[in-house]
């Protein structure tokens, strides 16, 4: 009987382990792409946001608190960054910076890496946030944003170049409404 044990358990030990669970390649990972919410005149070259552009980050951090959001990357510019910090401080996370000119697949490609099944929020702008989105769905949906459209949170669920979308609206009120 204690042979018949051992040889069941032994079996069982086996079958665990030739399984194969999901790699991180395999788990889906889920992307988060917003451009920067709206932007001053106070520097040219590196502008902060508008008052209206803080309601919206604010916005955009009470919107994705509870979404399970693991890591947040930004540009360098104050204003991605300011559009990402307040989520970031809400979950405790850093903001990850990364380069607004570096090629976006090979970005696209390390986020995938380093978060295989995690959910990531990527903030870029009007030209970057739509090439990721095309990158990540293996189309050519999307067209660089108009100077004034900050309105799109776009969410792909999936692998480089197969991921399925949500285009959603994120809109706060009117600047002159707000106390």
């Amino acid at each position: 009987m204690m042979r018949l044990i051992t040889l069941i358990c032994l079996l069982a030990f086996v079958s665990a382990c030739q399984m194969n669970p999901a790699t991180s390649e395999e788990q889906s990972t889920q992307y988060f792409l917003v451009r920067h919410a709206e932007k001053g005149q106070d520097d040219p070259k590196d502008p902060s946001l508008t008052a209206f552009g803080e309601a919206r980050a604010q916005l955009l951090a009470d919107e994705l608190s509870k979404a399970g959001i693991t890591a947040i990357y930004s540009t360098g510019y104050k204003r991605t960054q300011q559009t990402a910090q307040p989520l970031a401080d809400r979950l405790g996370v850093p903001v990850l910076t990364y380069d607004a000119k570096r090629d976006l697949t090979e970005f696209l490609q390390e986020v995938q890496m380093n978060h295989a099944g995690e959910k990531v929020l990527i903030v870029g702008h009007s030209n970057t946030v739509p090439n990721m989105a095309n990158i990540l769905t293996g189309t050519e949906s999307y067209q660089q944003f108009d100077d004034a459209d900050y309105n799109h949170l776009i969410i792909v669920t999936g692998s480089l170049g197969h991921g399925v979308v949500a285009d959603l609206s994120i809109s706060p009120c009117p600047v002159d409404t707000m106390q």
